[in-house]
């Protein structure tokens, strides 16, 4: 069985730990997407240090399964754009917003992690706010479903995909 805890520092082993399994679920997107979508070393363990950004550790039979990372303060995402949920969203989010950085997990209980972990960062969103989280479905193409299931009941309606970016690649002709 799975249980998440909430943190808001993580240190030491239980940090290295987690770069771990951070950097073996995104580590593949260095080479796979044209745009950085995850932690450098130093970001993560600045965002494990930090109570502005709340970890929830998935552990089962006492080790380290996944690892959820989400703040309530959209300033401390640099690649999030405040202004856009406050004049898109205005009522929701006077009430707060939670934005999900990353969740990992580890093979075996991946769906069983995934789900709880999401769940856990969603019931941490203020009552009424906004869940925001963004995900690469080259890292992961499962999780649109996962995120619906692990949505059911803590959310009005279905999850709703609120933008789409496309990369485009030209190679000028030889002279």
């Amino acid at each position: 069985m799975v249980v998440v805890s909430r943190h808001e520092v993580v240190e030491g082993h239980l940090a290295s730990e987690c770069w771990f399994l951070y950097e073996s679920s995104f580590g593949v997107l260095v080479t796979r997407s044209p745009c950085r979508q995850s932690y450098t070393r130093e970001e993560f363990f600045a965002a494990m240090s930090t109570p502005h950004v709340q970890k929830f550790i998935a552990e089962c039979e006492g080790r380290l399964v996944g690892l959820g990372i989400k703040t309530n303060d959209l300033r401390h995402v640099s690649w999030i754009n405040p202004e856009y949920f406050e004049a898109k969203y205005p009522e929701q989010y006077a009430k707060g917003a939670g934005y999900m950085q990353g969740v990992a997990t580890t093979e075996g209980v991946h769906v069983q992690a995934a789900i709880a972990l999401v769940r856990a960062c969603i019931s941490d969103v203020p009552p009424g706010g906004l869940c925001l989280f963004d995900f690469s479905t080259t890292c992961n193409p499962l999780m649109p479903r996962l995120a619906e299931r692990a949505s059911r009941g803590l959310v009005e309606g279905p999850p709703r995909e609120l933008d789409t970016q496309s990369y485009w690649m030209m190679q000028r002709c030889e002279e």
